[in-house]
């Protein structure tokens, strides 16, 4: 498997946005996506997508696969996002076949998938909770 590269992305023809996302080429034009966009809910870790390099910046053309995992993302407060209550539920995710990323500090962001035994949203409430009271 060829190793990952950050690549500057626009999900948008104009160009405007440009977000730095890590992926794994699979050939000349598609990709797969190593993280979850913050831009666009369209592609989300694991999507394979098509790519139309135009100087430094690629142009998102379209979705090829859609990952079989279900993405999540909440906000949380400084206490709950540095809790032991949500490193033990990040564990989870990961034993479950899923995927989790922290980005700045507070916003979680995981991906699933679809058989898992516990839900998601109700995990984090009763986090969140226990933890904000």
């Amino acid at each position: 498997m060829n190793p990952s590269v950050e690549l500057g992305i626009s999900f948008h023809s104009s160009g405007q946005e440009i977000e730095m996302l890590k992926v794994t080429p699979i050939d000349d034009q598609r990709y797969r996506i190593e993280e979850n966009p913050l831009f666009t809910e369209m592609v989300s870790f694991g999507d394979i997508i098509k790519l139309e390099q135009q100087g430094n910046i690629y142009f998102y053309k379209e979705t090829v696969r859609k990952s079989r995992l279900r993405r999540y993302s909440w906000l949380l407060s400084q206490d709950v996002a540095s809790s032991e209550e949500l490193a033990a539920f990040k564990n989870r995710v990961a034993d479950s076949g899923g995927n989790w990323e922290t980005i700045f500090g507070g916003m979680l962001i995981i991906n699933v998938p679809s058989h898992i035994d516990f839900d998601p949203d109700v995990e984090i409430n009763n986090i969140t909770v226990s933890k904000d009271r």
